[in-house]
């Protein structure tokens, strides 16, 4: 995914960390958060389900149109922030990995949800920026999560 920028400071300013720390991320150091992730491949196209698993297309689905990126951008965020928040309130520990793949199955739900309804309702807080979804408040979210973390409720 580095490579994809035209240099190691261009994906370093993208994903908001120091040369430095980037290149401990790439070397295996240390462990890139989530967040910082997706701030590496939204730029370049790179496809989160590949950064995830590992497996299919490294790139991106194409052909979005500019307001469908804001609309996943900010599911992205909202998600990333529902379960930050969701950990911090639990306590719950969840390895990177394990955390990077509960993001993309929540967000295939919930777009699914969203293009059931014919996209977002003026009273769908989904695609509010700065609206963290409530992860204990999904019954198939919650139910996800203690799947993949071995806790079943």
């Amino acid at each position: 995914m580095i490579d994809a920028y035209p240099s190691k400071s261009a994906a370093a300013r993208a994903a908001g960390v120091t040369a430095e720390q980037l290149s401990r991320y790439v070397k295996g150091i240390n462990r890139a958060p989530f967040d910082t992730l997706v701030k590496l491949c939204a730029p370049v196209g790179v496809s989160l389900d590949w950064v995830a698993t590992g497996c299919g297309r490294m790139a991106a689905a194409r052909g979005q149109a500019s307001g469908d990126l804001t609309m996943t951008e900010t599911l992205l965020n909202n998600l990333i922030a529902g379960l930050e928040i969701h950990k911090a309130r639990t306590g719950l520990r969840i390895p990177p990995l394990t955390q990077a793949r509960l993001v993309v199955l929540y967000f295939r739900l919930l777009s699914r949800r969203l293009d059931a309804v014919g996209g977002p309702t003026p009273a769908d807080a989904l695609l509010l920026p700065g609206t963290p979804v409530d992860i204990a408040a999904d019954h198939d979210l919650a139910d996800i999560l203690a799947l993949a973390v071995g806790h079943p409720e």
